[in-house]
């Protein structure tokens, strides 16, 4: 009974730490993909969108 608890505390514990793996990599691709419509932007000389 405590084997499979503990098992099942770890592969939660597992689970979260991929979850917010995940989530990190989602941020940073959406920052990535925010910063080259910027420069796309910046290239079409259209820079006063963002202000």
């Amino acid at each position: 009974m405590l084997k499979a608890l503990s098992f099942g505390a770890k592969a939660v514990a597992g689970g979260v730490v991929l979850y917010a793996l995940q989530l990190r990599t989602r941020g940073e691709k959406a920052l990535v993909y925010i910063r080259q419509l910027r420069k796309r932007y910046e290239t079409n000389g259209l820079t006063n969108i963002s202000s």
